[in-house]
């Protein structure tokens, strides 16, 4: 029982830490989207801005991703404690 309690911990800890990093790609996704967005308005009047957007799109694209794979692993850990916890005797 002791190792199921250890167990159930750590997957909690887990879960948690995935929470964590989701919602910080969520918040970085964020910021580059508003980057893009101010960048996308200055580069009317302003080459330097034009010349960034295609960086600032670039990074965009990658924090989608990375909130993206962050969403999965949080579901993914979200099952295990759910499948472990419902095994351990009460």
């Amino acid at each position: 029982m002791y190792f199921h309690q250890t167990n159930s911990n750590f997957h909690h800890i887990s879960f948690h830490s995935f929470l964590n990093n989701y919602n910080l790609s969520k918040q970085s996704l964020q910021v580059a989207e508003k980057e893009l967005l101010r960048s996308r308005q200055s580069s009317f009047t302003d080459n330097k801005e034009k010349a960034r957007l295609a960086e600032l799109v670039a990074q965009v694209d990658l924090k989608k991703a990375e909130v993206e794979s962050t969403g999965e692993k949080l579901k993914n850990s979200k099952k295990n404690v759910y499948n472990l916890n419902c095994c351990l005797p009460r």
